[in-house]
């Protein structure tokens, strides 16, 4: 969390990163930019963008650092893990 907050501590970093997270309303172009930042923000072998399509499923929708067999991997994980978060809200109300 340390070089995030550093990261976007003064006004001018925190204003150009929102000034570039809006600089498009593409999907995958703000995917892009957001893995490619966040790889300067915390130290991980790689990075993913999970959305869900039309229908529900997770996507990836941008990688940087990602094998080519791990978004397969990754969409299993967050399909799961969607199930998990849907039935703790359900049990939670």
């Amino acid at each position: 969390m340390r070089t995030l907050r550093a990261h976007l501590d003064t006004r001018d970093a925190l204003s150009d990163a929102i000034r570039k997270a809006n600089a498009s309303l593409e999907p995958v172009k703000v995917a892009t930019w957001l893995v490619g930042e966040s790889a300067g923000w915390f130290e991980a072998p790689g990075w993913a963008v999970i959305a869900h399509d039309p229908e529900g499923r997770p996507i990836v929708v941008a990688h940087v650092g990602v094998t080519e067999t791990l978004p397969a991997g990754v969409t299993d994980y967050i399909g799961w893990m969607t199930g998990e978060v849907d039935e703790l809200a359900g049990a939670l109300k």
